[in-house]
């Protein structure tokens, strides 16, 4: 097995090679990939919330999905 830099790694997996795992159906569950522009084009939003958010709550807990 070809050792792979970080580099390419990163690319492969935004260029959504379903290689980087097995090769079968991966290409069809990666629409998380397309999140962050999702996101950006919700910014206003976001920020309208967060500064809401910041006059009702005390704590706050993040949550993220890990990979």
């Amino acid at each position: 097995m070809a050792v792979v830099s970080q580099q390419e790694l990163v690319e492969r997996v935004w260029g959504r090679d379903a290689t980087v795992w097995t090769g079968a159906d991966e290409d069809k569950w990666l629409g998380w990939l397309d999140e962050p522009k999702r996101m950006q084009e919700r910014i206003g939003e976001l920020d309208e919330f967060a500064g809401d958010a910041r006059t009702r709550f005390q704590t706050f807990v993040l949550l993220g999905m890990g990979g």
